[in-house]
């Protein structure tokens, strides 16, 4: 089954058909995942993904100039948007592990302590990278959001919802392709 993505190409959008390499049983599963997320957390997220696809279009396309926009103000909007989102995907792991430990787990676990030390490293990946030059910057903060959502992938059981996983990867491909040609 092909997918249609919109791409920004001769400064207008034109429709592109992408061959899934799943098959339609993976294909309807993943829906499936999708549309057990929150109604909300669709929104959100979708929302969430304006900040990178605008600013990788006002920088990629020179409409930073037609809106008076400096190209170093978009950079840096796109560095601090992804240093927030970046910090906020390792909140996501402190919280879980909160919750864990609300319904009995202990903090003494060797997972729960690996997990409570994943959470913060997200945030200081990303403060590093506000202190680099922008496009080591950048480059970084995609480096580190395709690290996070690897690693909440490789996450098993129970430990984050699976529509929480199939929402993450497409919002995470916009994230980085945006910081990419921001670059």
């Amino acid at each position: 089954r092909a997918h249609r993505h919109a791409i920004w190409t001769n400064g207008r959008f034109s429709a592109i058909r992408i061959m899934s390499t799943h098959t339609p049983k993976e294909d309807s599963e993943q829906e499936r995942r999708l549309n057990a997320a929150p109604r909300t957390a669709r929104f959100l997220g979708a929302a969430g993904a304006i900040p990178f696809a605008s600013g990788a279009l006002l920088a990629a396309t020179g409409l930073h100039d037609l809106v008076g926009i400096p190209l170093e103000s978009v950079v840096f909007m796109e560095q601090a948007y992804a240093a927030s989102i970046l910090s906020f995907l390792g909140g996501v792991h402190w919280g879980r592990v909160m919750e864990d430990w609300r319904a009995a787990r202990s903090f003494s676990d060797a997972d729960v302590q690996h997990d409570l030390r994943w959470g913060v490293t997200p945030s200081l990946v990303a403060f590093s990278a506000m202190l680099l030059p922008s496009t080591p910057s950048l480059y970084l903060l995609a480096g580190g959001l395709g690290t996070a959502v690897a690693w909440d992938l490789g996450m098993t059981g129970s430990q984050l919802p699976s529509w929480y996983k199939t929402l993450r990867i497409p919002l995470t491909i916009i994230a980085v392709s945006s910081l990419v040609v921001t670059a």
